[in-house]
């Protein structure tokens, strides 16, 4: 008998093998359209987060294990191997694939960072532009509200920090601009509401100085809650805060006039001590030991109990008979450029010595041979008392004309005490004075914002060309080299008053441009100004132009009407820089108009030439001089 055939038997594998082929074989098993990721990494042995090398490497060992060349059953191992190399093939396809995925999208990403980026640079472009374009308006006219959302903006899209902080500087200035045309356009500071909080004399009579300085804090007339803190200065003669003196805004922070209490007291404090080099309460020695320098009573300046500025008149003595004067005693007369009553001011320099005298010592009070150089009208006068000053008795001292040398007695005697002489027909009745003796009023306002509410006024437009031409034909020299309009044989003393034509082309030259399209003006006397001396000193042969100029006190007013505008007396710009004026009547009425004691407002329009120009935007022009002609003064009143 032939002997029997054996049935092949797999070669029994390691343990390791074992399992190989045991997962291979039921994955083989798997249909083609459910293998997936998962089933792969299951026959490979790995995970989905193995990198391609290892799997490499895991597929090389599993082929060596169950390759039919290494075992006896090749049907077995066939299946094993081929399931192996078909999920190394399937990895390896969704592996390529995601790394294309990948790519894709992080070519997608990239393309999307820089079209972001494109449009972030686009947007904080027009951020930039929107910002420049609104803050380089005129303050007057610029949006306050869309400056801060378009800062807001800027901010956001990082816009340049120079380019920002520019735009805040502008929107404070708008602010303040917006505000302070506000609250002028209702009529400014109120100086019945109100008072003077300090005040500091200096005195060098070599030099013929005797000025003060003042400042106090006056309500708005704009309704809100707003306070002024005003200057004043002048000489002695004039009033502060009144005829013959100069009024000057003080601004605060970004150049806004009428704040809170708090903040217009601060400004007042640091205006004062910025200019006089005293605190508001701090008094010093008398004025006769700090010659040269600034004197105070301090706070007993405004407020000292027991002095109250009783009614009093005071004359002077005449032993001679002259412009219509008799000899004997004649009541003090108002000044007649600035309306200054002439009693009050000396009462009111009567009762500072006499508080200085009652501070302490002899030493603080004035001696003998001291006295105050006082202005009134076209004359200075210096005036002594008497010492010790004594309230009760009836003669106080002299007066002395420090022109003519010529010196006469002065007294102090009840207000229903008159003069005989045929110039001093009423009793000069002596009007209210300041108490002294109380506070000036002490408003206490809560801060607010009034540019919110503002309404942005139209621009002042520019006065009809024939208007200007006609008023340049009135000036144009003709025979003699003088204007055409100049009359003749009048008092070189009195401004001819112009009518007819004249005066209604000057008043629409003025109205036109003052910008109060709702406020109505009323126009008191115009006078033409005839200077042959300053005329002949006019530059010409340039561009003329009519423009605008406040002179802001009787003083300057008189200057420039006698001797023109003179550069060396300016201050603006620095010394001899150049006159200011203005292209529209709205700047110079704004803060600079001269207001007299009849509540007049003084403008000078003035022929100016281009042949010297300093400065100019659309708001001013600065020439040098003999550039500019003082034409006429217009007197009006906003109603």
């Amino acid at each position: 008998m032939g002997s029997s055939q054996k049935e092949a038997r797999p070669m029994a594998p390691s343990s390791a093998a074992e399992v190989h082929f045991a997962r291979l074989t039921t994955g083989s098993a798997t249909p083609i359209d459910k293998r997936d990721l998962s089933w792969a990494t299951r026959m490979l042995g790995v995970t989905q987060q193995t990198t391609m090398t290892a799997v490499h490497q895991a597929f090389r060992k599993l082929a060596f294990l169950v390759h039919p060349d290494k075992n006896q059953s090749s049907t077995i191992s066939n299946d094993a191997f081929r399931t192996l190399s078909d999920a190394f093939a399937f990895f390896k396809e969704q592996h390529a694939q995601a790394k294309k995925q990948a790519a894709a999208e992080r070519e997608r990403e990239e393309y999307q960072r820089r079209a972001q980026e494109d449009k972030f640079r686009e947007q904080r472009a027009e951020a930039r532009q929107n910002l420049l374009d609104i803050s380089n308006q005129n303050c007057l006219y610029i949006n306050v509200r869309a400056l801060e959302k378009a800062l807001s903006r800027a901010y956001e899209l990082g816009v340049s920090w120079e380019t920002i902080e520019s735009a805040k500087v502008r929107l404070g200035r708008a602010k303040a601009a917006q505000q302070n045309a506000a609250c002028e356009a209702a009529g400014g500071a109120n100086l019945q509401s109100g008072g003077e909080r300090a005040q500091a004399v200096r005195v060098e009579q070599t030099s013929n100085t005797d000025e003060y300085f003042s400042v106090g804090l006056f309500n708005c007339h704009c309704g809100q809650d707003h306070v002024w803190a005003l200057e004043s200065r002048g000489p002695t003669g004039s009033t502060p805060f009144g005829p013959g003196s100069s009024i000057t805004p003080i601004p605060g922070e970004a150049g806004v006039y009428a704040s809170d209490m708090l903040e217009a007291v601060h400004v007042m404090e640091k205006r004062y001590l910025e200019y006089t080099g005293l605190e508001i309460t701090q008094a010093t020695e008398h004025w006769s030991k700090r010659r040269g320098q600034w004197s105070s009573l301090g706070k007993q300046a405004i407020q000292m109990p027991g002095y109250e500025i009783p009614q009093v008149v005071w004359q002077f003595q005449r032993t001679t008979a002259a412009d219509g004067y008799g000899p004997g005693w004649h009541n003090f007369r108002s000044d007649p450029v600035t309306g200054v009553d002439s009693s009050s001011m000396v009462e009111r320099l009567y009762q500072t010595e006499l508080r200085w005298q009652d501070l302490g010592s002899s030493q603080s009070a004035m001696s003998v041979n001291e006295s105050r150089d006082v202005r009134s009208g076209k004359f200075a006068y210096r005036l002594t008392f008497l010492q010790p000053l004594n309230p009760t008795a009836t003669m106080q001292g002299h007066q002395t004309n420090t022109k003519t040398k010529v010196k006469r007695n002065v007294r102090r005697l009840g207000v229903g005490t008159k003069c005989v002489c045929s110039m001093c027909k009423q009793p000069g009745a002596f009007p209210q004075a300041p108490d002294w003796s109380q506070p000036a009023q002490q408003p206490i306002p809560a801060a607010a914002n009034a540019w919110k509410n503002f309404q942005e006024p139209p621009p002042p437009s520019s006065p009809p060309a024939e208007v200007h031409h006609a008023l340049l034909q009135l000036l144009r020299a003709s025979g003699g080299g003088l204007p055409p309009c100049w009359t003749r044989g009048r008092d070189d003393d009195e401004l001819p008053q112009v009518h007819g034509k004249e005066a209604e082309l000057v008043q629409a030259y003025l109205q036109q441009t003052l910008g109060h399209s709702k406020k109505r003006v009323v126009f008191g006397r115009i006078s033409r100004v005839q200077n042959e001396k300053v005329w002949k000193e006019f530059r010409t042969g340039g561009v003329e132009k009519l423009m605008f100029h406040g002179c802001k006190s009787s003083a300057n007013e008189l200057s420039i009407l006698a001797e023109g505008f003179q550069v060396g007396r300016c201050v603006s710009g620095g010394s001899n820089y150049g006159t200011w004026f203005a292209h529209v009547a709205s700047y110079s009425d704004g803060g600079y108009a001269f207001t007299d004691s009849n509540s007049w407002r003084h403008l000078f329009i003035c022929l100016v030439t281009n042949l010297d120009i300093k400065k100019e935007n659309e708001v001013m022009r600065v020439v040098g001089q003999s550039c500019a002609y003082p034409a006429w003064i217009v007197r009006y009143k906003h109603c």
